[in-house]
C-alpha cells in the first residue's frame, strides 16, 4: 500500500507550446491626402485549413490538415474599433488562428472611402491571395497593406481632379456699409 502523503506534492514541470498560427491584417491609409479616410470591413480568409491532425509530444509537430473554410473577422474586430483609418494612419484585425501550413492565403473584404465622414465610394475586394507563407507552430503574423489611389479600387485606378487655371479674377471692392452703434 503506498504510504500516506505528509506534505504538498512539489510542481510539475510542464512546457506550454503554442500548436497553431497566429494571423492579422493591417491596411495602411496611404491615400497621400488627409481629405480622405478609409473603413476596412467584412473580412475574411477564404481557404484557411478546416481540420488537421498532428502528433502531441513529438519535438516539432507537424500538421497534416483537410480541406479548407472560410474564417470571418467579425465586425468591431479592429483596431481602431471603428476599422476606420485617417491618412498615414493604419486600421488593424484582430488575431485569428489558422492550423499552420505552406499557404497563399486568399482574402476578401471591403473598403469604403470617406471624404469629410460621407463615404463617396465602396470597394469590394474578392479574393485577393497573399504571399505564400511557411505557417509555424506559435507564430503571429502581419499581414501589412497600403492602399492607395491606385489599389482602393480592384477594377480601375483612380485620378485626382486636376486644375489648369488660367485666369484669376481680382477682387472688386463694394461700397463702404456705415454701421452705427447706440
Amino acid at each position: 500500500t503506498p504510504s500516506p502523503l505528509n506534505e504538498a506534492p512539489g510542481k510539475v514541470s510542464f512546457s506550454f507550446k503554442h500548436a497553431l498560427s497566429r494571423v492579422k491584417f493591417t491596411f495602411k491609409n496611404a491615400m497621400a491626402s488627409d481629405a480622405y479616410s478609409i473603413k476596412v470591413y467584412d473580412l475574411n480568409i477564404n481557404n484557411a485549413a478546416a481540420t488537421g491532425s498532428l502528433v502531441l509530444g513529438a519535438e516539432k509537430p507537424v500538421w497534416t490538415v483537410a480541406g479548407s473554410t472560410d474564417l470571418e473577422l467579425r465586425p468591431g474586430y479592429f483596431s481602431p474599433a471603428t476599422g476606420t483609418a485617417a491618412n498615414t494612419q493604419s486600421v488593424a484585425s484582430g488575431t485569428k488562428f489558422i492550423i499552420p501550413e505552406k499557404k497563399a492565403l486568399s482574402i476578401s473584404f471591403k473598403i469604403d472611402l470617406i471624404v469629410s465622414g460621407n463615404v463617396i465610394g465602396t470597394y469590394s475586394h474578392i479574393e485577393r491571395v497573399l504571399p505564400s507563407v511557411e505557417f509555424q507552430n506559435g507564430y503571429s503574423y502581419n499581414f501589412v497593406a497600403e492602399i492607395t489611389p491606385e489599389n482602393i479600387d480592384p477594377d480601375q485606378d483612380l485620378f485626382p481632379i486636376l486644375f489648369d487655371v488660367t485666369e484669376v479674377e481680382g477682387w472688386k471692392d463694394a461700397a463702404d456699409t456705415p454701421v452705427t452703434f447706440e
